[in-house]
């Protein structure tokens, strides 16, 4: 099996932290810097974690009643994941032909096909970023959609996103919790990720079976387990306009919707717009902003 790089962080108290300097790329700091804000600007890495959840939808649970162990699910994921990263983002990370064990079908093809419009709301955060041209080796006048140094940034970025989900559902395989949480630091910011995990999203059909009370019951009993604690201040929650803001050691994390003229691709901007419970429910994640 392929040796897909390990990312540095510490488990503690229920959740994983990251460490500031997690991602290793051959480019300057303040490149990779600016890779780790694309991340928080666009989420991809929700991509790669609902990968997971839509393998045991579409090759078990809508096929046959019966789920593979973790081990082979994570065998699988590797499998799907290499296969979008080489056909639909041209990056290789293993010169071994990435074959997939199970029969790629339509809805493998259009779930492929869905990273497009991750690919090109980077393209556009490039493009409208003016003060990123320099870092990343464009000029003012270069086109951003069509340069090969904006093409090798979203390569980056999605390889980035991967190593979050991937490292994710390594870390959580033999957990029985279905929730899990990680602070990972992204550039400017810090962003509380809350997602399901492998076990989660084999038992997702179960949990989305549970009204909105008992669902936010769950989440309650998660994070008072983990030690945050959920602000519920009416004039915070507006100042922040948010309807979430979660405390730990004294650093405050609110689920942020950007606006939504924030994002010319409609794809995007759904998923983000999610109201927090329904993110983990519908997209595996969801996230939650360090305040500044």
């Amino acid at each position: 099996m392929i040796d897909i790089p390990e990312i540095s962080k510490t488990y503690r108290d229920g959740l994983y932290y990251y460490d500031k300097d997690w991602l290793v790329l051959d480019n300057p700091e303040e490149y990779i810097n600016e890779v780790m804000k694309c991340i928080a600007y666009c989420k991809p890495d929700m991509y790669f974690n609902h990968l997971y959840r839509f393998i045991i939808r579409y090759d078990f649970e809508e096929i046959s009643n019966s789920i593979p162990n973790k081990g082979r699910l994570e065998e699988l994921y590797i499998e799907a994941a290499l296969k979008i990263l080489k056909e639909r983002c041209f990056i290789m990370l293993s010169e071994d032909e990435t074959n997939y064990s199970l029969e790629w079908r339509i809805p493998h093809i259009n779930y492929s096909k869905y990273i497009e419009g991750y690919k090109d709301t980077i393209l556009n955060y490039v493009n409208y970023k003016l003060e990123l041209y320099p870092i990343i080796g464009l000029k003012e006048t270069d086109n951003a959609y069509l340069h090969t140094k904006s093409a090798m940034f979203v390569q980056h970025v999605m390889f980035a996103s991967f190593l979050i989900a991937f490292n994710r559902i390594r870390d959580e395989k033999d957990s029985s919790s279905y929730l899990g949480a990680e602070i990972v630091p992204l550039g400017n910011r810090h962003v509380l990720n809350i997602y399901l995990t492998p076990s989660g999203m084999i038992n997702l059909l179960s949990i989305q079976k549970l009204n909105k009370d008992e669902m936010l019951a769950n989440f309650n009993s998660f994070i008072h387990e983990i030690g945050l604690n959920r602000i519920n201040d009416k004039d915070r929650l507006t100042a922040l306009n948010t309807a979430v803001i979660l405390e730990k050691e004294g650093k405050t994390y609110y689920h942020f919707k950007p606006p939504l003229y924030d994002y010319a691709n409609n794809f995007i901007m759904e998923k983000l717009q999610r109201p927090h419970i329904s993110s983990i429910k519908i997209e595996t994640q969801a996230s939650y902003e360090q305040q500044t």
